[in-house]
């Protein structure tokens, strides 16, 4: 008589031995492939390479490889200069904003800077109010009141609505040295020698153009600005209390120039103007008048003229200087970690401000953005250094300017599909007699 039971187990055991085999030759085929088209690869790109080599070599490019060690290390006898050029990104400028003394008292001793003694949140005025004003703008009084305008970024040390629309800038200074040739000798021979460089402490111009938004806010800002240089110099408006003390000129900016690399995010160039503030503004173009001129052009792009004084490039305390000003208005950006995108404040930032332990997670989180244009208009610049340069990236809360419209957009195309089918469902439960006007003959819809 057959043992059944010892039958199936042992059919059961060598189907699990057969797929155990099957299970082992497959895991070690996938590696044979692996390996075999790693090695392809590898041998593939080695020649390639080795290919790209030999023709550089055939025309006198040098080496592929290595251009920019072959173009600092070695003489070019042929003049093929093979090397790739300085690509760089035109990049951004930065301008910070004045710290003029815009309260109701002074506002009130000229007709025209009157327009700008308002609260309304909601008004353009007390937004240009606050742009212009730095120390109204940080007032804790205020704090409700600036904190319900839309239009005014309280966290921001930098003039927003005046960099979005500049569109052109030109002016800057070049390095130079003096230098002094002496009288000569006998047969007229004569020697130059630097005498030293003034390192562009002279002041100079700097042309800029906006592209003028709907509204006209640029060019009323740069008038209200204008009239309060005026005013504030023949003593009809005064500075602030602890500016006139420290005589502060109140109505100057600097200017950050930022040259990046292709990525946008690596600074490759910098520099910085500082006291600089307008000199002219062409209101008087938009009143010019032409038959062949349905819209005035002068109200859509205009330039004006800033007069600066200092200028320094690539001076490495620029970079420190921006981050302590952005630290100035957001002070959590000082506990950044530059390893990672997404920083959270930690020990170092609570034992500073007095927090006790176990509140780690009730203070601040920021992420940096990513490159990309859906976060546009998103986040504050801040500097951080690694072994590629100076990174400028944006950062934001988490959460901050985060809507979630494409998974909005999904759930709603899922709504509108199960409100469909439902209907339709109905529809096939109720018979074919459904949506049939009967009561009134040659109506009937037929479906």
């Amino acid at each position: 008589m057959a043992d059944y039971t010892t039958s199936g187990y042992n059919d059961t055991q060598n189907l699990a031995d057969k797929y155990k085999n099957y299970d082992e030759t497959e895991l070690r085929r996938r590696e044979i492939d692996k390996e075999y088209y790693t090695k392809i690869d590898t041998m593939l790109n080695d020649l390639y390479l080795k290919a790209m080599e030999q023709t550089y070599r055939s025309f006198g490019a040098g080496t592929y490889v290595n251009q920019l060690q072959n173009n600092m290390t070695n003489i070019d006898r042929f003049g093929v200069k093979a090397i790739t050029y300085n690509n760089v990104h035109s990049g951004m400028l930065f301008m910070t904003r004045p710290h003029l003394n815009l309260s109701s008292i002074n506002l009130r001793q000229n007709r025209f800077m009157h327009l700008l003694n308002t609260m309304d949140p909601a008004s353009i005025q007390f937004a240009i109010r606050l742009w212009l004003d730095v120390p109204m703008s940080k007032d804790g009084g205020l704090k409700d009141s600036v904190g319900s305008c839309l239009n005014f970024t309280p966290r921001s040390p930098w003039f927003i609505p005046l960099m979005n629309n500049i569109t052109d800038v030109s002016g800057f200074p070049s390095q130079t040295v003096e230098t002094y040739t002496d009288e000569g000798g006998f047969f007229s021979e004569s020697q130059s020698i630097a005498i030293g460089s003034d390192r562009n402490r002279k002041p100079f111009d700097l042309q800029l153009t906006f592209t003028e938004p709907l509204g006209g806010i640029c060019m009323a800002i740069l008038q209200f600005w204008l009239e309060y240089i005026a005013s504030v110099t023949i003593g009809e408006m005064v500075a602030y209390p602890f500016q006139i003390d420290r005589q502060i000129l109140n109505y100057t900016v600097s200017i950050y120039r930022f040259i990046l690399d292709p990525s946008k995010q690596y600074i490759q160039k910098w520099s910085k103007s500082t006291g600089c503030f307008p000199t002219a503004r062409p209101g008087g173009a938009c009143f010019d008048m032409s038959r062949n001129e349905d819209f005035v052009e002068a109200a859509k792009t205009f330039s004006t003229t800033f007069k600066c004084n200092i200028y320094e490039e690539n001076d490495p305390i620029i970079l420190k200087e921006f981050n302590m000003l952005a630290e100035r208005y957001w002070p959590e950006l000082h506990y950044l970690d530059p390893t990672s995108s997404m920083v959270l404040t930690g020990d170092k930032y609570k034992v500073d401000q007095g927090l006790e332990r176990g509140r780690l997670e009730q203070t601040r989180k920021f992420i940096r953005c990513s490159n990309r244009p859906e976060e546009n208009y998103m986040g504050l610049p801040y500097i951080t250094f690694t072994p590629r340069g100076p990174l400028l990236g944006f950062y934001r809360e988490v959460g901050e300017g985060v809507d979630n419209l494409a998974v909005s957009i999904k759930q709603q195309m899922e709504d509108v599909k199960s409100t469909i089918k439902q209907y339709q469902d109905t529809i096939n439960q109720l018979g074919d007699g459904y949506l049939m006007i009967r009561n009134l003959p040659g109506t009937e819809l037929i479906y």
